[in-house]
């Protein structure tokens, strides 16, 4: 049998050789190019079934687009890029998503996108997903809006709606009346802390002793109490009371509400100071007296009559029945029914007449007391010293 020569016998065994070590560090490196194949097969798959428009571009060229962008370009018979999309505005600072019209059909068909981009060196991948939901969702809050300020356009209350951002979104025009500040401001939506230094530097805030710490509790205050609620009278300078309520809502929002209670506040105080100035009569006057309700609560009792019976009911703010008044009074005079008459008078139900008596104190003087009936089944309780009450008569006798 002949011999091979050694010369293809060597390079026999070389080129086996080769075709072990080729399969040995070839196969892991075919299967991961076939599983790496089979990957992306699977996501352009997927990325077909989208009804999203995507397609990725490097160098200006398109190098790869799904299903639904190529039925776009053969719709309009032209290449669909970037540039095609009608957007409402240019991007604000580092935003990559922007809201854009798009024509996806040959009878003049507009729909809305939302189109985002990402940059990875030369190559940049595009998508644009339909908008349709969030043009829904935009088109209901502004209708929401339009109904608000429709709702609170004549309510005398001032209203301020603030987002989650704190930028003033919706007032009425009885904020701009009761804050005197001017609509156009308030149209450009400033936000919470450049409202209130507004008004601060307008002078249609109060003045609190640390204003910016009394600022950040209205900006932040659903984080200052547990509900979240704020609800202050502003006394301005300028003489008007602004009764102000807060509400947040889980959304982030926040409503305040900013009502003129400027009226009601003067009424009150002129009440207030009515109500004094008749106190400082009766306390002026030298019989002791004492002013019952229907319910035979005291409303009002004067210095005198404290000094009469050793009480102090005249400064006392506590609600006092005429069961525990007359019980005092009873312990600073002799014994007498006239106390348990006037208990008893108080709680006629029917038309009253005036009716008197008198009673000693323990100190020996002796006082005339008259029980006189007056409006809403209230009653009147006086007492008078008796050498008083005969000065009266002598005095009025001398005048007949």
């Amino acid at each position: 049998m002949p011999f091979m020569p050694l010369g293809q016998t060597l390079l026999i065994v070389a080129i086996c050789a080769a075709a072990v070590l080729a399969g040995f560090y070839l196969a892991p490196l075919l299967r991961h190019f076939f599983a790496a194949l089979k990957k992306r097969s699977v996501t352009a798959h997927i990325l077909n079934q989208t009804s999203a428009i995507i397609w990725e571009e490097r160098d200006g060229q398109v190098v790869w687009s799904n299903k639904r962008h190529q039925e776009v370009e053969a719709k309009l018979d032209r290449k669909v890029r970037y540039e095609d999309f009608a957007f409402d505005a240019a991007p604000e600072g580092e935003c990559h998503s922007r809201l854009g019209q798009l024509k996806v059909g040959t009878d003049d068909q507009v729909q809305n996108f939302e189109v985002s981009k990402s940059e990875t060196g030369s190559k940049t991948i595009y998508t644009a997903f339909e908008a349709t939901a969030f043009e829904h969702a935009e088109h209901d809050r502004k209708r929401f809006i339009q109904i608000l300020g429709d709702t609170f356009a004549h309510n005398p209350i001032g209203m301020a709606v603030f987002d989650k951002n704190r930028d003033l979104t919706l007032f009425n025009p009885a904020l701009s009346d009761s804050l005197e500040c001017k609509p156009s401001w308030l149209a450009q939506g400033p936000n919470l802390r450049s409202f209130l230094d507004h008004l601060h530097n307008d002078g249609a805030l109060p003045e609190p002793k640390d204003y910016n710490e009394w600022r950040e509790k209205l900006v932040e205050m659903e984080r200052n109490a547990s509900d979240g609620s704020y609800d202050e009278d502003w006394y301005l300078p300028n003489q008007k009371v602004l009764r102000v309520t807060g509400r947040p809502h889980p959304q982030g929002a926040v409503a305040f509400f900013f009502e003129d209670i400027s009226r009601e506040v003067a009424v009150e105080r002129d009440y207030r100071l009515e109500l004094e100035r008749y106190h400082a009569i009766f306390d002026a006057l030298e019989p002791g007296i004492a002013v019952f309700d229907s319910a035979g609560h005291l409303n009002f009792s004067n210095e005198a009559l404290d000094a009469i019976m050793g009480t102090e009911y005249a400064s006392a703010m506590s609600d006092l029945h005429i069961a525990k008044v007359t019980q005092d009074w009873q312990s600073n005079c002799n014994p007498n029914p006239i106390f348990g008459e006037i208990r008893d008078f108080a709680q006629i139900p029917d038309e009253k007449a005036q009716w008197d008596g008198y009673v000693r104190l323990s100190t020996g003087n002796r006082y005339h007391v008259v029980v006189s009936p007056v409006l809403n089944r209230s009653f009147v309780v006086t007492f008078t010293q008796t050498d008083s009450v005969q000065k009266i008569e002598e005095v009025t006798k001398e005048s007949a």
